[in-house]
């Protein structure tokens, strides 16, 4: 999440259709402010998520990127498992891996 513009504490805050409002607060024990700020919260489709995980894990793996190796360690997995691959058991997979791994 990125950081908003201005730093606050004490302060109020309120999700609303996926926007964070934060309003008020103070910033130090002197100035109060009585400003507002909106932050739009963005969930990753879980496809970039994985993906972000896996390049990580690759990473911290000392792999290059887009490793044929670690993604057939992932497809071997989903073969023994579920018997073919399949795209939602790819999540459950990669946590393994980062347990192992990381």
């Amino acid at each position: 999440i990125p950081s908003m513009q201005t730093e606050r504490r004490g302060c109020a805050a309120v999700g609303v259709d996926g926007t964070l409002y934060v309003m008020g607060g103070k910033i130090n024990s002197r100035d109060t402010l009585s400003s507002m700020e909106s932050l739009k919260i963005s969930t990753p489709s879980p496809i970039a998520s994985i993906t972000s995980r896996l390049d990580a894990l690759e990473e911290a793996a000392g792999l290059e990127k887009d490793s044929s190796a670690f993604k057939k360690r992932v497809e071997s997995l989903e073969m023994r498992v579920f018997g073919d691959l399949q795209e939602g058991a790819m999540r459950a997979r990669v946590a393994k891996l980062e347990f192992e791994i990381l």
